[in-house]
């Protein structure tokens, strides 16, 4: 039955039902493991897409904690994947869901960024861009933006150190 709650879950959220498709996805991570992670994953996404839409309403709170679930499930995901992956027991969509992973992440890293920004958490905001740093450096991107959470707190060395980075990075891919 797992693929069935993902097909309901996926039908929902295409037609803009999101807290409909919240509970299918749920359904199919716990029904069986053949599915947990393409469930994991198109969880992500939805709440990705929640915390987005409650972040453009103005519930930054609601948004945080449906961003914050979004990464959870984004990292919980991406271990049960490479083990998957690893052992050889992986399937096509394995392997697609897989590269979706870190583009994902990377989009959650950025709405996050933008709801702590808006919540004047300028602190929280830095550590989720070390975080980012840490486990995608090779995103021109991320130190853009750390460097701007550095300018914003007054802290000049450590936006040029993120600036010079960034260029590094951008030199490298030239």
């Amino acid at each position: 039955m797992g693929g069935a709650w993902i097909n309901m879950g996926t039908t929902l959220a295409e037609s803009g039902d999101l807290e409909s498709a919240d509970p299918m996805f749920l359904k199919a991570i716990v029904c069986c493991d053949d599915v947990k992670t393409k469930g994991m994953i198109n969880l992500a996404v939805l709440l990705h897409k929640k915390a987005n839409n409650l972040a453009a309403s103005g519930d930054l709170n609601g948004a945080k904690l449906s961003i914050d679930d979004a990464a959870k499930m984004v990292d919980d995901a991406k271990p049960l994947l490479d083990i998957k992956m690893e052992l050889g027991g992986s399937s096509p969509e394995d392997a697609v869901f897989a590269e979706q992973i870190k583009p994902l992440r990377i989009q959650i890293y950025r709405l996050c960024r933008q709801i702590l920004v808006g919540m004047g958490d300028l602190v929280g905001c830095e550590a989720e861009f070390r975080t980012a740093s840490e486990r995608f450096g090779d995103i021109p991107g991320i130190w853009d933006a750390l460097a701007r959470v550095w300018d914003l707190q007054g802290k000049s060395k450590e936006a040029n150190q993120a600036r010079q980075k960034l260029m590094e990075i951008r030199n490298s891919q030239s």
